[in-house]
């Protein structure tokens, strides 16, 4: 996600999605659903590792 990814986009992308599930919006399954989706979204932007530069030398340079 990108850096810019704020709270109110999590929570809007999060709504879509449950709403595309079929779920009504203010019932008790929608808000469990959205809850869920939060906190996965959460959770992969939280395990995003940024790649290295350079994991192996350039070709031609000593190590």
């Amino acid at each position: 996600m990108p850096v810019t990814y704020n709270s109110m986009n999590l929570t809007i992308d999060a709504q879509n999605a449950c709403y595309s599930y079929g779920l009504a919006s203010g019932s008790e399954t929608y808000d469990r659903c959205v809850n869920r989706e939060i906190e996965a979204r959460r959770y992969r932007e939280a395990a995003v590792v940024p790649a290295s530069s350079a994991p192996y030398p350039a070709p031609g340079t000593a190590r």
